[in-house]
């Protein structure tokens, strides 16, 4: 493959950033207070200039973290630790089901270099350290070239093995991501092994009520008893030109006052009914004016629409008279999360659902604050008085924020524009 990969993700623009554990502990997580850039007892074997050494692999360490996969975070990853001293590594996009030849695998990233040794903790107990660097050409999203160094001491077993990292470096996520990083016994022998031993295999489930299919992205939602479902991604493998799914986001239907709805990342999307067949349609909004438009088909619904079964009493999660909306924040990726308030407090704010709201010229106070749903409890959305909104949320100990003004010209109905200049229609609705 080629010597140079851009690490880069569709996802979350967020920096990755290492950090240093520290030493004297037996987790193999730790880092010693005072390191030098060199072990203190090379591995390097003696070589001879007429019969130079075989470099072979010594240790291997492999982990995944798919944590984050609805923000299209889902990779496998692992760390070679070769008889020379040296260290490289790499990730994988295991969603990406790409199984093509390492050398020519757009899915595939050379992530780590470094070097390794034997060493002494802090308390001269024998150990060995990994100096772990991110590999030349590794840069976050936003263009950032990544180069933190990290330092890990691991110890060998009664049984010969090593211990894990618990907290290792990965390139992904907010600020960087820490993983656990678990030794290998049964290595690996090149990246094309690691690259069919970890791509996702989907599994058909045994067992469920109706499927949708999306006859335009090709996802697949799958809809189990009780109210509950799973929606798959589609994509490619170019190896052999077949379409393969993968885990995307959890899913809830509901079938109340005869209408079908399946709920995916807090948003509702009511079906049309046709006999059987039941079709879902909306547009969903990823990045700044870029959309993708979903059209799932269920063939025959009845198993949802039956009164006996799933959904029939479930409905909304607000009590009755509640306006509640979903609010798209727009980045390089997609958050949807649902806000509420109830009739009382929105009339107390506009005066009526129906009337258009009408700017107070430099008048920053609250107009009214909105509380969002338990899945976003750290999530805050508020209007004020001159017109202006504010979105915060705290995602992995990060700050999220998006500011910019709003219209409300009755019906239920927000238009928001950012101060980046993207535009989002947010329609709001009462429960029932």
């Amino acid at each position: 493959m080629k010597s140079q990969k851009i690490f880069g993700c569709l996802a979350l623009g967020l920096l990755a950033a290492a950090t240093l554990a520290s030493c004297g502990d037996t987790t193999g997580t730790s880092e010693k207070a005072t390191t030098s850039d060199e072990p203190t007892t090379s591995t390097t074997p003696s070589t001879s200039e007429s019969t130079p050494e075989e470099v072979t692999l010594t240790y291997q360490y492999v982990g995944e973290d798919a944590s984050m996969a609805s923000y299209g975070f889902a990779y496998s990853f692992y760390m070679n630790a070769y008889s020379d001293g040296t260290i490289d590594g790499y990730g994988y996009s295991m969603y990406s089901m790409n199984t093509t030849d390492a050398a020519n695998n757009e899915n595939l990233y050379k992530w780590f270099t470094g070097k390794w040794g034997k060493a002494k903790d802090d308390d001269d107990a024998e150990c060995i350290r990994f100096i772990v660097d991110y590999a030349d050409g590794v840069k976050s999203t936003t263009g950032d070239a990544l180069t933190n160094k990290s330092n890990y001491y691991v110890y060998e077993n009664s049984n010969g093995t090593l211990t894990d990292i618990n907290a290792f470096n990965i390139p992904i996520g907010l600020s960087g991501r820490t993983t656990k990083a678990t030794y290998n016994t049964t290595q690996y022998a090149d990246q094309n092994a690691f690259i069919k031993g970890t791509s996702y295999k989907f599994t058909e489930p045994e067992s469920y009520l109706a499927v949708f299919n999306d006859t335009n992205t090709y996802d697949r939602v799958y809809c189990y008893e009780e109210g509950k479902g799973y929606m798959y991604g589609s994509a490619i493998d170019p190896a052999d030109n077949t379409r393969k799914y993968y885990p995307k986001n959890d899913v809830t239907w509901t079938y109340t006052d005869s209408k079908l709805s399946l709920i995916i990342s807090s948003a509702a999307h009511e079906a049309v009914l046709d006999g059987k067949k039941a079709t879902v349609s909306w547009s969903e909004a990823l990045y700044g004016t870029y959309t993708v438009e979903h059209n799932l088909v269920c063939e025959d619904a009845s198993a949802l629409t039956k009164s006996a079964v799933g959904g029939d009493t479930e409905g909304p999660s607000y009590a009755a008279g509640t306006i509640y909306f979903t609010y798209n924040y727009l980045a390089s990726y997609n958050l949807s999360m649902s806000f509420s308030a109830t009739y009382s407090v929105w009339t107390a704010a506009v005066g009526s659902p129906t009337t258009a709201y009408t700017n107070v010229e430099g008048d920053t106070s609250e107009l009214m604050a909105f509380t969002p749903d338990s899945d976003h409890s750290t999530a805050t959305f508020s209007l004020k008085k001159d017109g202006s909104f504010a979105f915060a949320y705290t995602l992995a100990g990060n700050a999220i924020s998006k500011v910019g003004t709003f219209t409300y010209t009755g019906t239920y109905s927000f238009t928001l524009t950012t101060t980046d200049g993207s535009v989002a229609e947010v329609t709001t609705s009462i429960a029932r």
